[in-house]
């Protein structure tokens, strides 16, 4: 009797532990939203980044990507463009198709600012079209599309200032 007392008890510690440790982890993450709400985004990158890292060991992938397209979408504030392109393009492995719509969407957009920002236009453009495939609404859609356009005009300026 006195073995199953203590195998329960062992049992319920180490529950507990394991608990308080996912409980601890999740602090990053929270904290991350909490510094972005804040617009502290050098602390929020930071937040998001080991947050990241602990989904990734415990192969929470989507909330990996959603850390990665957060990044992302911060360095292409900072005008760290080509670092935004290597974090967003890192998220896709991590996001899936069917549940994570949201975030695709939003990946593909960042994706596609930080390209136009390098003057990429035809690569903005694919990334702006894939944004809207998986928007949740038409106004997201229309917003994603209109920047497609939008990345197409400067490439069309670009072209008449080189020809005229």
């Amino acid at each position: 009797m006195k073995n199953i007392a203590f195998l329960i008890l062992i049992t319920v510690l180490f529950s507990c532990n394991k608990n308080t440790r996912n409980k601890a982890d999740e602090i990053d993450y929270n904290m991350a939203y909490e510094y972005l709400d804040a617009s502290e985004k050098d602390s929020a990158f930071k937040y998001f980044n080991r947050a990241k890292d602990y989904f990734i060991q415990n192969n929470n992938n989507s909330l990996a990507g959603n850390c990665l397209v957060n990044m992302a979408i911060i360095q292409n504030g900072y005008g760290d463009y080509y670092g935004s392109q290597e974090t967003g393009l890192s998220a896709i492995k991590y996001l899936n198709i069917k549940e994570d719509s949201y975030e695709l969407s939003s990946n593909y957009n960042s994706l596609g600012i930080a390209f136009q920002n390098l003057k990429e236009y035809n690569k903005a453009a694919k990334f702006y079209s894939l944004a809207a495939k998986f928007s949740q609404n038409s106004v997201d859609s229309l917003t994603h599309l209109n920047n497609k356009a939008v990345a197409f005009s400067y490439s069309k300026n670009l072209i008449l200032q080189l020809v005229f």
